[in-house]
Formats: C-alpha cells, structure tokens, sequence
C-alpha cells in the first residue's frame, strides 16, 4: 500500500480494506447516511464504513477519509466507548517506502481485535470504531470525526486510543496516558493493571512468563526523558480538546520510528500476539465496569 500516505492510491486501498473488515465482522455503519460519496474509486465496493473529510488549518484544506463502524450496547447502548487507530503513515521518499508496521498498522489490527470481540460477546455499552486518516498530518482525521459527531459527545466515557503497540521491547511494557482528571476511570484500569500483572495468572489472560506484558503508565518524569509530547502526540489530543476522557496506549519510542526499516519483519510476533490478548481482555473489562 505504498506506506498510506493520506490523499494516495495507498491510503484509499487501506481505507477500502478497513472497510471490507468492518463489513465482514457484521459491524453497523456509524452514521445515519451511507458514505457512498469518495473522492476515490470504489468500483464494486461498499463504502458505508468509509467517512470522506475535509479540514482548513492555516488557510489550507487536507482531505481524508476516516473510516467508522459501530455495535450497540446491549445494556447502556446510551453510551459509547471509541476506539481509535490510524492507518495513514508516510508514504513513499524517493525509493524508500515507509510501511509504518508498527505506526500504526499495529493499532489498527488491534482495534480490529477489539471488533471481532464485541461481535462474538455482545459488549453492555456501544462502541465505535474509528480508522482514522490524516494523523500524521496533524490529527485531522481525529478532529474532523470529534467535530462532526452526530451523538452528545457527553454521552461518549472513554476513547481509546491504539497507536504503536508492536515494538515493546525487551521490557516487554505498554504505556499508558490519559485520565488525569479522571479518577473514577483511572482506579477502573488500576484495577485491571493489578489484576493482570506479569505475576499474575488470572481469568482475563493466560499465564505465560514468556509472553505476559507490562501495562505502565507514562509518568511526567518518563515523558520528559522521551522528549514527547504525550497529550498531543496522537488522536486522543482531539477527544481531550473536547472534553472527553481518553486513553492512550503505546510503545516506547524506538529506533524503527518513521523509518524505512519500520516492516512487519521487524515485529516479534508471538510477543504482539500477546499485545492484542492484553487489549482485548482491557476492552472487555472496560465495557464490564464503566457507565
């Protein structure tokens, strides 16, 4: 796909992929009006999922397409939980393509995880899915969906948001910001952090001292060695703007980021299939305890 450079043949065939996923995983279209209307070719293709956008920033307009699905809730289908994910990266630079494995590849077939999930076990809240485009732009794909909700962003609890989950390293750690404001929410993921910790074999993941994972959250004085801008560093920063609680997860970063050498051959597999097991038994416990 050429790296999914926004407004490229490559980010509309993701976008088109995405949206056949959604489609075979019996997820509902987001918005009322089928998003028919692309300013790409969708020959022979449904494109309900897929949500064309256009934003000014600085007299200039970027156009993308964000792609949403939902599942009701079958408790408090009132409220909603997003999951977020972006699949654009950089594109092509000269000869080098820039494939983006872990950025963020990795977050979107995690948010497809989560999916699949809710469709097998009916989640109590609704969730929506939100692929969202333009991120590496400037998070346009994020804000135009936050700026044309057609739901009280009130009744949204919680975004979660997936962007970079592959290259955990050999702390074998996730990191975790968001819900400084939050501490109903926050004591909720506490709970889940204490209950699935590396020493821990519980009903929500599977013992396997090889494969567990460490979810850790970013504090200020870890954020100030990274040099990153953890609030605005991805999607979650539109969900803040508005008010809304987020959740952020991520890798530490790596030398593989916004590089060439950023390819699925670079991805321990066995330790990202345990990333996508710690995700989803999080969604699923998040759909369990918040209102």
């Amino acid at each position: 796909m050429a790296g999914r450079l926004t407004q490229t043949r490559g980010a509309q065939r993701a976008a088109l992929y995405i949206n056949s996923q959604f489609s075979q995983l019996g997820l509902s279209p987001f918005y009322v009006e089928l998003s028919a209307k692309t300013d790409f070719d969708v020959k022979n293709a449904n494109s309900n999922f897929i949500r064309p956008f256009s934003v000014e920033h600085l007299f200039k307009q970027t156009a993308g397409n964000n792609v949403v699905g939902t599942i009701k809730g079958k408790v408090h289908p009132e409220y909603y939980v997003v999951v977020t994910a972006h699949y654009d990266h950089l594109g092509v630079k000269g000869d080098r393509i820039f494939n983006g494995a872990d950025d963020n590849a990795s977050g979107v077939v995690a948010m497809l995880e989560v999916a699949n999930t809710f469709t097998l076990f009916s989640p109590r809240l609704s969730w929506i899915f939100v692929a969202t485009d333009a991120e590496e732009a400037g998070l346009y794909g994020a804000k135009a969906f936050v700026n044309s909700l057609p739901i009280d962003a009130n009744k949204i609890v919680l975004n979660l948001n997936l962007d970079m989950l592959a290259q955990v390293g050999r702390k074998k750690r996730l990191y975790l910001h968001g819900l400084q404001r939050h501490f109903a929410i926050k004591s909720i993921v506490n709970r889940f952090i204490a209950n699935t910790s590396k020493h821990k074999s519980t009903s929500f993941i599977p013992h396997s001292r090889d494969e567990m994972l460490e979810l850790k959250w970013a504090s200020k004085r870890y954020q100030q060695t990274t040099a990153i801008n953890w609030l605005m560093a991805s999607d979650h920063y539109a969900f803040y703007q508005a008010g809304i609680p987020y959740l952020y997860l991520g890798v530490a970063p790596h030398a593989l980021y916004h590089t060439e050498n950023d390819t699925w051959q670079h991805i321990d597999l066995k330790l990202y299939s345990a990333v996508l097991i710690k995700v989803n038994a999080l969604a699923k416990y998040l759909d369990k305890t918040l209102k």
